[in-house]
């Protein structure tokens, strides 16, 4: 089964790498915040050995007003740019529409960004695999909704290699 295409989505590491980890995610979201703050390190350290590919997949949800102000201004090509969006979780969750400019001031592009190339992508598999909540977490293919990992609950899902 193929849970999605690897290029639809922000793809870290190699996609011929052991293990695949595609995860489901808003900005807007305080779990997905806490997972990727509690493995972070581990995403870095397994990318770096060629053990895992991840991917991860911005979800839109209309009662997250930042979510579709970051993603569609703020261009995304590193784990430390999704590191940097949440590091500035605290601002951003008063949902104050004029400070969204003023937070990423610094990391909005002007020329457009790269989730406008899977957008509609992730819609569909978000409607096709029915995900309602987030993080929703595919470990080489198999499914956990709404799960924050420690790093060594993730690192028993994985395979080493």
């Amino acid at each position: 089964m193929i849970i999605s295409k690897i290029n639809e989505g922000y793809v870290f590491g190699n996609e011929e790498n052991r293990n695949k980890v595609v995860i489901y995610i808003s900005f807007s979201c305080i779990d997905c915040l806490v997972l990727y703050n509690n493995l972070k390190d581990i995403f870095n350290d397994q990318i770096m050995k060629s053990n895992l590919v991840l991917i991860i997949k911005p979800v839109y949800k209309p009662k997250f007003e930042i979510d579709d102000f970051i993603n569609k201004n703020i261009f995304i090509e590193s784990l430390d740019d999704i590191g940097f969006i949440f590091s500035k979780f605290e601002l951003y969750s008063k949902k104050d529409k004029n400070l969204f400019e003023t937070i990423f001031k610094e990391k909005i592009s002007k020329s457009g960004n790269n989730y406008k190339l899977f957008e509609s992508q992730i819609i569909k598999e978000v409607k096709t695999l029915n995900i309602i909540a987030v993080p929703t977490i595919f470990i080489n293919e198999k499914r956990y909704d709404d799960t924050v990992f420690t790093e060594k609950e993730f690192l028993k899902q994985i395979k080493n290699k």
